[in-house]
């Protein structure tokens, strides 16, 4: 399924995105779509940002390492051992989230430019 995003322009900011458009040879949503993946990377670039992962993106080592440690985490004694004792039972953290040095914006921009490279010209 495809979603769409609407943006609200006045007549006149409108007018000059279409010029922009124009100028490069694109459609305006075209040219909106490139600029909003090329404004992920560089906005991000020295802003950091967390996004929740998808169950879909933990690897299958990092959900064999998940059900190990809930299986420590529920064993007898666990509450009262420091983390060196924790590692050394073969408890690891998994993060549950995608940061920026993850690569996920760059993935994102790349899929938000071939979505735009693989549509059909009208």
């Amino acid at each position: 399924m495809t979603k769409q995003i609407t943006l609200n322009f006045s007549d006149d900011i409108y007018r000059d995105l279409v010029r922009v458009a124009k100028a490069d040879g694109r459609r305006v949503n075209d040219l909106v779509t490139v600029l909003l993946s090329e404004g992920l990377k560089f906005f991000y670039c020295e802003t950091s940002i967390a996004i929740k992962k998808l169950d879909s993106e933990y690897s299958q080592e990092d959900k064999d390492q998940i059900k190990k440690n809930e299986e420590l985490e529920n064993s007898e004694g666990w509450s009262g051992l420091g983390y060196e004792a924790r590692r050394a039972k073969g408890w690891s953290h998994v993060c549950p989230y995608l940061r920026n040095e993850d690569d996920f914006l760059g993935n994102l921009e790349d899929r938000v430019k071939e979505s735009v490279c693989n549509q059909e010209v009208v």
